[in-house]
């Protein structure tokens, strides 16, 4: 008998016994990997909160104000419970479709604690 013959007799014969200590346990752990870092964001939380500053980066007013709420804000430096809240700028170009973008961006985002703008909106 060859040696592939034999291997192939032996893996028939503890074909039970491979599914259930091999198999299954490896598609377990391979299952748990891709489902417990969805559940750990869920149930930890988000690494930080967000506050969108969202405005034309062109516009001096708008310039204006985002510094003064910058430099508010850094001597503050508020947390929600251990979650820090940071700021991003997102620039809308001063335009509508840049508008459109810059809110369609902002929307996407599941971390989103507050949007200050569209600056120039009415």
């Amino acid at each position: 008998m060859s040696t592939f013959s034999s291997w192939w007799a032996w893996l028939n014969s503890h074909r039970p016994l491979i599914w259930q200590k091999v198999l299954i346990p490896l598609v377990l752990i391979v299952a748990g990997i891709a489902i417990e870092d969805q559940f750990k964001d869920w149930w930890v939380g988000p690494k930080s909160y967000k506050i969108y500053l969202v405005g034309s980066l062109t516009d001096r007013e708008t310039q204006r104000i985002f510094r003064g709420f910058e430099t508010r804000y850094e001597s503050l430096a508020p947390r929600i419970g251990n979650v820090p809240v940071e700021i991003t700028i997102v620039d809308d170009r001063g335009s509508p479709t840049g508008a459109m973008s810059a809110s369609r961006e902002v929307s996407r985002s599941d971390d989103v604690l507050l949007v200050i703008g569209h600056v120039l909106s009415t």
